[in-house]
């Protein structure tokens, strides 16, 4: 299974206001707590463009596999402030290569912590995502999904 969990921690592990940690089937972003969407929008940035050039995660689009080197069209993945209804907080769009992850920009970091989760567990559950680690495609297809590469 593939998990991303965005945690707030009085400060992250490199000192930014936004650090990304990769495993088997699982990413994990620490927000630094005490500040505001306008505030995590650079460092989320930076961190999510760092951790996919490292990364092997990868979008079935259709009958294309997008991964961030290779191919025609290179994945990206972009945080941006966003003017949301009330009590929204996080909203999520996915096109062929391209996801934007707009943040409510009067958002807390506790408040955007809180809505991305969720928003991040429903759109992985809709199965266009993989990566690959150690040999293995990790999937959603199943709870212990895994394949040799």
């Amino acid at each position: 299974m593939l998990s991303v969990t965005y945690e707030l921690v009085p400060a992250t592990t490199s000192g930014r206001r936004a650090h990304f940690s990769e495993a088997r089937g699982a990413v994990r972003i620490e927000v630094a707590d005490g500040f505001g969407a306008p505030d995590l929008i650079d460092d989320l940035n930076r961190g999510m463009q760092e951790f996919l050039d490292g990364a092997r995660w990868f979008q079935l689009w259709r009958h294309d596999i997008i991964g961030r080197t290779g191919g025609c069209l290179s994945l990206d993945i972009k945080f941006s402030l966003a003017d949301l209804e009330p009590g929204d907080y996080v909203e999520i769009r996915e096109s062929r290569g391209f996801v934007s992850v707009g943040i409510e920009r009067t958002a807390t970091a506790a408040q955007f912590v809180r809505a991305v989760n969720p928003a991040v567990a429903n759109f992985l559950d809709g199965g266009q995502w993989f990566q690959v680690y150690g040999g293995e495609i990790v999937d959603n297809s199943h709870p212990d999904s895994m394949s040799t590469v």
